[in-house]
């Protein structure tokens, strides 16, 4: 499944989904195509360690001061030019922020806002070691 393919759903049509506070940023993490470019399907537990690992996913939330705060050293986050917005690809450190599962599947990572280390295009575009 390429990112062009991976619906996106806006916060308002999801009640359930939850809801960021002050400078955290709700992420949904990029799960990657469950077959190579060559049609061979991937073992399950290779896709569970992929989605494990991830470190790139779409910005679905953000709290109110996302990115309108100083950092502890005084840096305005405001003034960043590339933020990201709702809708955008992000990357983050594999061990960043929270990750949660809802009941139905659904993964989700909430992340402080100087936790993203980038905005990205098309996260396939990017290698991902395993």
């Amino acid at each position: 499944m390429s990112t062009q393919e991976v619906p996106f759903i806006p916060p308002e049509a999801e009640p359930e989904r939850p809801k960021p506070l002050l400078w955290r940023i709700l992420v949904e993490p990029y799960r990657p195509p469950d077959t190579t470019e060559g049609g061979i399907a991937l073992p399950q537990e290779v896709l569970d360690t992929t989605a494990l690992l991830a470190s790139y996913g779409r910005v679905v939330d953000m709290g109110s001061l996302a990115y309108k705060e100083k950092t502890k050293s005084g840096l305005s986050m405001a003034d960043e030019v590339h933020k990201p917005e709702i809708g955008s690809w992000v990357q983050y450190h594999t061990q960043a922020g929270r990750r949660i599962q809802m009941r139905d599947g659904r993964e989700y990572v909430i992340l402080n806002d100087d936790e993203i280390l980038a905005v990205v295009g098309n996260p396939s575009l990017y290698k991902q070691w395993v």
